[in-house]
C-alpha cells in the first residue's frame, strides 16, 4: 500500500508541474523553425541540379 501511495503522490506531483507551461509555447515555436529550415535545406539540396542548370541556360546580353 506504501508503494501506491508514493506512486498516486509522484504522479499528481508530475501533474501539477506540467500545468506550468511558461516556456512551452517558445520551445514549440523554437521546433517549428527548426523543421521549417530542415524542409527548405533538404529540398534546396535536392533540387540543385535542376537550379545550376536553369540558371546556367539563361543567357544575359
Amino acid at each position: 500500500m506504501e508503494t501506491l501511495t508514493r506512486l498516486y503522490i509522484s504522479l499528481t506531483n508530475l501533474s501539477v508541474r506540467s500545468k506550468d507551461e511558461t516556456g512551452a509555447t517558445a520551445v514549440e515555436y523554437a521546433l517549428l523553425v527548426a523543421l521549417i529550415a530542415a524542409v527548405i535545406t533538404i529540398a534546396v539540396i535536392g533540387l540543385q541540379e535542376r537550379i545550376s542548370d536553369a540558371l546556367d541556360s539563361v543567357n544575359i546580353p
